[in-house]
């Protein structure tokens, strides 16, 4: 496109999610956690990953029935001591070594007997993780083993931690139940039988209202207090003559500021199995967008806004990485795609803000170059200003285990024209 708001993106760097497969895997088809099949990978698919809300962390997990929790690197030690250990496997390379992770995760959960199919991070940094083992299970970083179990009846498909007070948790699951969970008091307060496998769960911002997706295209709005239904809706293509719905895959809220009216708006992205991601006024209901680019046929890949809900981010059951800017004027024009594992893009997200805060205190080579001014540590994530235009942080994983980590080269023009200027000179 003529205005992109991602160019110069580079790959900073490369994880590894899961246990790496086998060479018989190489023509094997996994199944996804409704069934349906996506893509080879083996026991190093990864399902899921998400940044804690801190903005410290990265975890994902999958197949290989582990969490791996990557700390975001926060100081100039732990970029010295991360630099070091790459230089050990790799070799001369033009592009310039900008890694955001330390490479070995922090963390290492273990104790999910079979696929983890969904993970929740709470304000405090406390992690959920659902299964096929028919549990969730609490962790957080501090601690190296699992905190409590929550068992369920079947295979749990999602959760979601309340996003104000994260005593409090949804689940759902293959027994067609929505759980509002009390972790303290290690029990269901409330519980909504549905018609259908539950498929995605999410609360509103303001927690008052939980919501969930179906295999069979419905969602559902529910008060938190009781889970009593408010609305339904189902989710059909305007083409559709036979009035099917659609699985959906994926649901998350946000609120941010509207890009017509200027005020704050409470909104819902809806990714479902016709290819499609739509955004929704959750006051009303109301369709705000239709997203169009990506595969996703009968795969659990879903879209995420980014932390502002300027962009909304999807991977796809082929190689690429689909990114909408959600204030342009037509979505056509701001659509935005790239090419990145050779395998299907089972997650995609754009780092928050606080991530690229943190790593702007670790005398990052890309955001030091674009002469960000430096600050106190400890006022680092109230204060610090370091929004550099076109600074983004993108991570993708796949069916192969792979994480990689791309970065908006910042400093681009900026080395541009000294080089142009030194070049004037000789």
């Amino acid at each position: 496109m003529r205005n992109s708001q991602f160019r110069n993106l580079f790959l900073a760097q490369e994880l590894t999610g899961g246990k790496q497969p086998e060479p018989r895997y190489a023509k094997s088809a996994p199944q996804t956690a409704i069934g349906s099949k996506i893509s080879s990978g083996g026991d190093a698919t990864i399902w899921v990953a998400d940044f804690s809300l801190s903005g410290q962390y990265l975890a994902v997990a999958g197949k290989d029935r582990s969490i791996k929790v990557f700390k975001v690197i926060a100081t100039e030690e732990e970029r010295r001591a991360q630099e070091r250990y790459e230089s050990q496997f790799s070799v001369a390379s033009k592009t310039p070594l900008a890694p955001v992770f330390i490479s070995q995760p922090c963390r290492d959960f273990k104790g999910h007997s079979a696929d983890i199919l969904t993970l929740s991070w709470s304000k405090n940094d406390f992690l959920l993780s659902g299964s096929a083992d028919r549990t969730v299970r609490l962790w957080h970083p501090s601690q190296p083993t699992c905190i409590r179990v929550f068992q369920h009846d079947r295979t749990v498909t999602s959760v979601a931690f309340h996003p104000t007070d994260d005593r409090f948790f949804l689940s759902g699951s293959f027994d067609a139940i929505l759980r509002l969970w009390s972790i303290t008091e290690m029990s269901i307060i409330h519980s909504a039988p549905m018609a259908d496998i539950i498929t995605a769960v999410a609360f509103s911002p303001d927690g008052k209202v939980a919501i969930c997706g179906t295999f069979n295209g419905i969602c559902i709005f529910l008060g938190t207090e009781g889970l009593v239904e408010r609305s339904r809706m189902c989710i059909q293509s305007s083409g559709s003559k036979s009035g099917v719905c659609f699985k959906i895959t994926g649901l998350q809220t946000i609120s941010s500021c509207d890009s017509i009216d200027k005020t704050r708006q409470a909104r819902l992205m809806i990714t479902t199995n016709d290819s499609l991601v739509r955004t929704y006024y959750l006051a009303d209901y109301g369709l705000q967008y239709k997203l169009e680019g990506i595969r996703n046929q009968s795969s659990q890949i879903h879209a995420r806004f980014n932390d502002s809900g300027e962009y909304a981010i999807c991977g796809g059951e082929n190689d690429e990485v689909h990114i909408w800017h959600l204030n342009s004027a037509d979505l056509k024009e701001g659509h935005e795609r790239f090419h990145t594992h050779s395998e299907a893009v089972t997650n995609a997200i754009i780092a928050p803000k606080r991530t690229r805060e943190i790593v702007n205190l670790s005398q990052d080579p890309i955001y030091d170059l674009c002469g960000c001014p430096k600050i106190k540590i400890n006022d680092a994530l109230e204060n610090c200003s370091s929004s550099h235009l076109g600074d983004h942080i993108i991570i993708t994983t796949d069916t192969m285990g792979e994480i990689k980590v791309y970065r908006q080269d910042c400093a681009f023009d900026r080395r541009h024209h000294v080089s142009q200027s030194y070049q004037a000179t000789q």
